[in-house]
């Protein structure tokens, strides 16, 4: 399964995320508003930023501020911790976080996205983390399905029709 999007479960602050995607093309590490309300985490601990972040499909968004939070992956003796900053944004999204060239960085982190996994060193050994590829389809065809609700309107939701040709 090449083509799946890397979607895993780690530790951020004091809860385990699901459906975190890990993107090698994001310059940030994005935290979403549903998942900070989730995750109880005060206002306070937030701060503000004047930074615009652009996705894919080149639209820039004023994030909500910045917020430092404690990154926990691997499992008992191979895990590792680093304190990573998260970009704070209002918005939908099917994934609840996004874990970007930061992060992978300060785990030293390398991809296999043939296989949906991640690996990186720890004091006891590489870790291994795996992808769940259900999730990673389950939360692509949401994106598509609020992509085409956006771009064709509410009545998005109906099923298609296609018409038969006429002669």
């Amino acid at each position: 399964p090449i083509e799946d999007p890397l979607v895993v479960s780690v530790g951020i602050g004091s809860a385990i995320v699901k459906r975190v995607l890990v993107d090698s093309g994001a310059s940030c590490n994005i935290l979403f508003k549903k998942t900070f309300d989730q995750m109880k985490i005060p206002m306070t601990d937030v701060q503000a930023s004047s930074h615009k972040i652009a996705g894919f499909t080149g639209v820039l968004k004023l994030p909500i501020g910045t917020v430092e939070l404690f990154v926990v992956m691997g499992e008992v003796q191979k895990k590792l911790v680093r304190k990573q900053t998260f970009v704070f944004v209002d918005g939908f999204s099917a994934y609840n976080a996004f874990l970007g060239r930061p992060t992978l960085a300060a785990f030293r982190a390398v991809l296999a996205p043939w296989c949906l996994t991640m690996k990186f060193p720890t004091d006891n050994g590489i870790a291994v983390i795996k992808g769940d590829q259900n999730a990673g389809r389950e939360c692509y065809l949401v994106e598509l399905r609020e992509a085409r609700r956006k771009e064709m309107g509410k009545d998005a939701a109906a099923p298609l029709r296609i018409k038969e040709p006429t002669l």
